[in-house]
C-alpha cells in the first residue's frame, strides 16, 4: 500500500513556547487564548525561564486550564534583567526535544 498525504495517519505538530515567566502579561494572555482555540493537530507546551519557586506564576493555572502543558524549566538567569545564562540554552533545547 502506498501512503499518501490523504491516507497517512494524522500527526500533531508540537510547539514549545518559551516565556520569561508565567506572570501576568500580554504574551501569556495571547498564548492562553491560543490554547483555548488551537486548531486540530497542534500540540502546545509552554516553558518558563524563571525558576519555579520565584513567585512569578500568576498565569500558570489559566495556561493549564486552556489545555496547555506547562513546564517550569527553571533555566535560571545571570543578571537582574533575567537574561538566561549561556548554559541555559542547552536546557531549552533538551526541554524542546522532550515536549
Amino acid at each position: 500500500m502506498t501512503v499518501t498525504r490523504e491516507t497517512a495517519p494524522p500527526t500533531e505538530t508540537r510547539v514549545l513556547m518559551v516565556l520569561d515567566s508565567f506572570n501576568f502579561g500580554g504574551a501569556e494572555n495571547l498564548i492562553a487564548e491560543l490554547g483555548r482555540f488551537r486548531p486540530a493537530g497542534l500540540e502546545l507546551s509552554v516553558a518558563s525561564l524563571a525558576p519555579e519557586n520565584d513567585g512569578r506564576t500568576a498565569m500558570l493555572d489559566r495556561l493549564a486550564a486552556a489545555g496547555l502543558r506547562t513546564r517550569p524549566a527553571s533555566f535560571g538567569s545571570s543578571g537582574r534583567c533575567g537574561t538566561p545564562r549561556p548554559t541555559s540554552y542547552t536546557r531549552i533545547w533538551a526541554t524542546a526535544q522532550s515536549s
